[in-house]
């Protein structure tokens, strides 16, 4: 059977789907998805550094081709900080003196790696000319609240995990950016009542996985592919499952094959079947597994099967 769990929630009524969902949400975040590693001298989070500087921007200039090849809109769960075009330290020389600080256990403050300069110099830790161009795409795209310097929120504090969502809201603001999804740094939930406060309406939760999952027969992997969304706080949570992200070819076709049955359960069953996946992907196998992935989806929408829509789309496809 698959995985579902549904909190009672008068404000939302409950619907049966008429055809299955897909969904595709990108979590970018350049080098602050390593910061806490990078504090702690991690020599892997120092090797995907120069990953992320090869091939982040290509790749997301890759994936808003394929959206706009397939027509296909995406959920980008942005790092608030890379709305920044530059940054400036204090008199102290410390960067964003007024946000509280988390407790990381190592000897250093959580934004020592930020270099207070500005995206030409240090693209790794800015991205705006990024957000403008997923933003200029002639595709809808959704652009969600990933927190301001990707903060673990189930190890901080409600003051902390307040600051990172207002904080990554206002420099959202200078976008035209408001976001009403929340996808949480390291799939980690917690504070769902602040999200509530501060009028977020989806969030992403990960279904857990196996080791094995890839290597499994298909009987024993499909029943867990797909899920209903569940309600939490009065918000909707959009179950993901699939982490579209390995270096090895091998694995890519495996990827494929999974999200293959990951449609075609979501189609019988009527139920969510989301790939996730960040902007450091790692060999353009994957982005051939994608493609073909997009394609596959692309025939079961035109044959008026499938869904392919963003998180907030599928919050309103359920209030409405």
């Amino acid at each position: 059977m698959s995985y579902r769990v549904t909190m009672v929630c008068p404000q939302f009524k409950e619907i049966e789907l008429d055809k299955g969902v897909f969904i595709i949400s990108i979590d970018l975040e350049l080098a602050w998805g390593f910061n806490y590693e990078l504090l702690k001298g991690s020599r892997t989070a120092e090797k995907y550094l120069k990953i992320i500087k090869e091939r982040s921007r290509r790749n997301v200039r890759k994936l808003l081709e394929l959206s706009k090849k397939f027509k296909v809109p995406f959920t980008w769960g942005i790092v608030g900080h890379l709305f920044l075009s530059s940054c400036d330290c204090s008199e102290k020389g410390l960067p964003h003196p007024a946000m509280p600080r988390p407790n990381v256990e190592v000897n250093k403050d959580w934004y020592s790696n930020d270099p207070c300069t500005d995206v030409n110099s240090d693209p790794l830790w800015y991205g705006s000319d990024i957000i403008k161009e997923i933003l200029n795409s002639n595709i809808e795209h959704e652009i969600a609240c990933h927190s301001f310097s990707h903060v673990d929120f189930s190890k901080c504090s409600r003051e902390i995990a307040q600051s990172e969502i207002r904080k990554c809201k206002e420099v959202m603001k200078d976008f035209g950016v408001k976001p009403r999804s929340f996808i949480f740094p390291k799939n980690r939930i917690n504070h769902l009542d602040i999200l509530k406060q501060e009028d977020f309406k989806v969030f992403r939760y990960k279904i857990k996985q196996s080791s094995s999952f890839l290597l499994s027969t298909l009987p024993e992997t499909t029943s867990t592919l797909t899920a209903s969304h569940i309600q939490d706080s009065g918000l909707v949570g959009i179950p993901s499952y699939l982490l579209f992200q390995s270096p090895h070819a091998a694995v890519s076709l495996r990827l494929m094959v999974a999200s293959y049955w990951g449609l075609e359960r979501a189609v019988a069953e009527k139920e969510i079947f989301h790939i996730t996946m960040h902007d450091y992907l790692e060999t353009d196998y994957l982005f051939g597994a994608l493609s073909k992935v997009l394609l596959y989806a692309t025939k079961l929408r035109n044959k008026g099967k499938l869904d392919a829509i963003t998180m907030y789309d599928y919050y309103e496809k359920l209030i409405l």
